[in-house]
Parts: structure tokens; sequence; C-alpha cells
């Protein structure tokens, strides 16, 4: 997938910068930007939930993230 053009809204930028949290910012990036997601020719395939659970492995690649529950 090819990201061509980001926009921020409501200062979003200045503040992610402001408060020291640009690397965690692009790290967020690389993940949803490398996640695989295709569209398939079966019921329920393109579901929010299968989507949803592809993002989930992807961020389980990472030691880092730690899944939170509310």
């Amino acid at each position: 997938m090819k990201i061509s053009k980001i926009k921020f809204y409501g200062g979003s930028r200045d503040k992610v910068c402001r408060l020291g949290l640009a690397h965690i910012f692009l790290e967020l990036q690389e993940i949803l930007i490398t996640t695989e997601v295709r569209v398939l020719d079966k019921k329920q395939a393109n579901s929010a939930g299968v989507v949803r659970e592809m993002v989930d492995t992807k961020f389980g690649e990472y030691a880092d993230w730690i899944q939170s529950k509310f």
C-alpha cells in the first residue's frame, strides 16, 4: 500500500511532536502500513472483525505494544 498524503487535524501533528511522541507515531504508522489486508470474494471475509484480527496480529509481532481492554 502506498500513502501519498497525510492530513493532520486540530494541531495533532504539533501536539505529537511537543509531547515527544513522534517515534511512537512513526512506529504506529509502520505497523498499520505493513498490515496486509486483501479484499476476498467470500462472505464475511472482509468484515471489520476480520480486519481487526489482522491488525491485532500485526501488533502482536511488536513486543512493545501490549493490548489492553477497557
